[in-house]
């Protein structure tokens, strides 16, 4: 993944830093938050978009909702990673860390918590976030080229 070689080539600048900002899509603001403990403040409101897993797979990481928390979520999207999209904090169906509609799948909102516990901050959990217009929102999911990455 370029994200994490890109923070080695810069190790010295990251460990120094308080806070890393990322001027891109919230994809990247969640390919740089998920390689380091440190708090990533994206300037960004991002409107799909997704990362490449592997040659034909595609993980989709953000819904390009218009509205992004990713600040106050340690740069993990809940309207594309948790699977019943929620804003507010997690459904209580988790077992074993991962969600109750996809057992395959780590529950977003115990990432999200422990994430901002490693950086020392309440994030989203300070505030009660207002509902979406869910009529721009896109389903969520993994894509793959017929064919494609084996």
């Amino acid at each position: 993944m370029r994200a994490s070689r890109d923070l080695r080539h810069h190790k010295l600048a990251v460990h120094e830093a308080d806070a890393l900002v990322v001027l891109a899509c919230g994809s990247g603001v969640q390919a740089i938050s998920a390689n380091v403990d440190k708090r990533v403040v994206g300037g960004l409101n991002s409107m799909f978009l997704g990362n490449v897993r592997r040659y034909g797979h595609y993980e989709e990481m953000c819904s390009l909702c218009g509205d992004c928390i990713l600040n106050e979520t340690a740069g993990i999207c809940p309207v594309t990673t948790c699977a019943k999209g929620l804003l507010n904090g997690p459904c209580g169906g988790m077992e074993d860390g991962h969600c109750e509609i996809d057992p395959e799948i780590e529950c977003a909102w115990r990432l999200i918590y422990e994430r901002l516990q490693k950086q020392q901050r309440q994030g989203v959990f300070a505030r009660r976030v207002p509902p979406k217009n869910w009529s721009r929102r896109r389903k969520p999911g993994r894509y793959r080229l017929k064919n494609g990455g084996r």
